[in-house]
């Protein structure tokens, strides 16, 4: 399903949201909008950099979960995803 949530990367750092790369997630939601996020590639590509960064775009929008999440990198990686809101 999902390949973030819950995750604790580090003492400072915690993912936790549910970023699925499915739009099915298991409990009905209504959609809040598009997020996206961008970082600067620094060595070798980490999905998980810019994840932290959407996930906290998504909670300021008020977001439980993150569905439909892609992730590009090239000098820069790039991911979105729809945030939504449980019912």
């Amino acid at each position: 399903m999902g390949i973030f949530g819950g995750k604790k990367a580090n003492e400072d750092t915690q993912l936790d949201m549910i970023v699925a790369t499915t739009e099915n997630i298991g409990k009905p939601y209504d959609v809040l909008g598009l997020v996206t996020a961008s970082t600067v590639k620094l060595g070798s590509s980490n999905p998980e950099n810019v994840a932290k960064e959407l996930i906290k775009k998504a909670k300021e929008m008020g977001a439980d979960a993150i569905v439909g999440f892609r992730f590009q990198y090239n000098a820069i990686e790039i991911a979105y995803g729809t945030a939504v809101k449980y019912k």
